[in-house]
């Protein structure tokens, strides 16, 4: 029984790192278009870059409440 349990688990840690994977696939990939894409749609070079100021001051967020917690 300890078997088939172990074999499960191991079925289920599989499946997600593959959805990690194909995740981390998607968001990189269109992280990578993001400025032809914003280009086609007509995108100004200041809104661009007021998009990548936002996704910066994610990262920042990110560090400062990093710091915080530990």
């Amino acid at each position: 029984m300890k078997l088939n349990l172990s074999k499960k688990m191991f079925k289920v840690f599989i499946f997600l790192s593959l959805v990690s994977l194909f995740a981390d696939m998607t968001y990189e990939g269109g992280r990578s278009i993001f400025g032809s894409y914003a280009k086609v749609l007509g995108a100004s070079a200041l809104l661009a870059s007021l998009a990548t100021a936002g996704e910066f001051l994610g990262y920042v967020s990110r560090f400062i409440s990093g710091m915080i917690a530990t």
